[in-house]
Formats: structure tokens, sequence, C-alpha cells
């Protein structure tokens, strides 16, 4: 229960939804059955869980960026949690939503959908794919999400304003996006859904160039008067420096076909928001 689970109990909550959270930590969102469980250890103990639930949703984030972390996190963990859900998955009287990522696509000069095979060759990619199988063979649904932003997500202002990045040194390729409560808000419809689809993408409605994106800040930034109007020159990083990523444009239309309905349909609307919030 981290950046998007706890958003998501929020917005279960207010629903009228009993939510019980696990996390490492011992500080739960008020109102949550919070539950303190390390379910990347061996010697995890699921117990105190409760035996069945309408819906889990399996949203975690690996402790580092190594193979063996990624395995303990979306492996082993999700295997300790389908042990535990056993018989009420396989009665299916308990849907497993599980949050993977579009990272598991290479490049594309296309629109990529649920039918586009996830062929990144990376050890998180066939990590992530391992995880979604074991989703799939319980019957449950996979959400692969673009980069998540949000409130305390916005890094991308703030390099802006340093001067560490501009519509001049940014990259032109495409990335994918979703704000954090779209992730939380794309998961409860996907709980209530009568019959949802083994596979979603779940970014917004604009896969939009890196390119533009930050021009849109640079111009929303400089209105606002917290971007001097000389801005935009900063300079490309070094190769060596540069994190390689795959340039794709991913489409949610199947998501919204069934029914979500995207607060922040684009980075517009997402990014206006957060400006507004931080003034």
């Amino acid at each position: 229960m981290g950046y998007c689970g706890g958003e998501l109990a929020r917005q279960a909550l207010s629903g009228g939804h009993e939510v019980w959270g696990v996390r490492r930590g011992p500080e739960f969102p008020q109102g949550v059955r919070g539950v303190r469980l390390d379910l990347t250890s061996p010697e995890a103990d699921l117990s105190p869980l409760p035996e069945s639930a309408d819906a889990i949703v399996y949203a975690v984030g690996a402790g580092a960026h190594d193979e063996a972390s990624y395995e303990r996190a979306y492996v082993a963990g999700l295997r300790r949690t389908l042990e535990h859900y056993e018989r009420s998955l396989s009665e299916r009287r308990t849907r497993l939503l599980f949050t993977s990522s579009t990272a598991v696509f290479g490049a594309s000069e296309g629109w990529l959908d649920e039918e586009s095979p996830a062929d990144a060759d990376t050890f998180s990619a066939r990590i992530l794919r391992r995880a979604e199988e074991l989703t799939e063979q319980v019957g449950g649904t996979v959400l692969r999400l673009g980069g998540i932003y949000g409130p305390g997500r916005a890094s991308m202002v703030g390099r802006i304003q340093r001067g560490e990045l501009s519509s001049d040194s940014a990259p032109d390729r495409y990335t994918n996006r979703i704000h954090r409560d779209d992730v939380a808000g794309a998961l409860l419809h996907l709980c209530a859904l009568p019959a949802p689809a083994p596979l979603y993408l779940g970014v917004d409605e604009d896969p939009a160039r890196l390119v533009e994106v930050v021009r849109w800040l640079e111009g929303r930034l400089t209105s606002d008067g917290r971007l001097p109007a000389a801005a935009g020159t900063a300079p490309r990083l070094p190769a060596k420096r540069a994190r390689q990523v795959a340039s794709k444009r991913c489409s949610s239309a199947l998501l919204r076909a069934h029914g979500y309905c995207f607060r922040f349909p684009t980075f517009r609307e997402g990014y206006a928001e957060l400006l507004r919030a931080s003034v």
C-alpha cells in the first residue's frame, strides 16, 4: 500500500468499501485495516489477512533496480499471495488485479495495444511477464501502467525550473504517462467491472512526445512567473548519462471502451492541477 495503493484505498473507502492494506511500514491511511508485512520475505506470515476478499490489488515496487529485487517483489511475493488466497481464487470468489508496466513493450513505430507483443528483452520485462502469467493463470487482470505522476511526483517540473531540462534538450521520443488518481480510479473500476478483460493498458489518452510536454510546461511556468522567459537552453545530457528508453505510443482505448473515464485525460489537465496545487 504505497503511492497508488494509498489513493486507491482513499477512493474505495469513500465508496463505502472495506479496505485491508499490506505494507512493510507501520503507517496506513485512515480507515484502512492495516497489516504490517513484508511479502518479499520467505518467512512472511499472511495469516493476519482475511481468508477471502472481493478483490485483491497486487501493486508493488521493487526495492532496487536489480534482478533479485524484482524477482522477490513481483514473483515471489505474488506467489505467496496466490497461495494464501488459492481457494477463494479457484472458486472465483476473489478477483486478482496485478499492476505491471508498459516497459514490457519494446520500441515501436506505431501504436501498441493489448494485442501487441511484449517483446522487451530486459530482466525487468521478463520478470514482469512471469508475474503477468501467474495472474492470467488464476483468471486475474493485468493493468500495464505508463509513467506515474501526481502529487509529490512532479520531478520534471523541478528539473525545468533548475535548468536541467528544456525543450531544447528533451529527447524527441514518445512518452506514456498516467496520473496517480487515474491509476487508482482505473483499478477501482476494474474491481467492480462484471467481466473484465485479462489485460489493459493504463495510460492516458495522449502519449505525447517528451519535447512537447516540456515545451508546454515551460509555457505555463513562464506565464506564472516561475520560470525566466529566457529559459529553454539547457544543454543535452551526455549520452553515457542518459537512460535509454524506448519510444512507443500505448493506447488505453480498451480501458475507455470498458467504461473508465479519465479524470486527467492528458498531461495538460494533470500537470495543470499539479501547478495549481503548488502555487
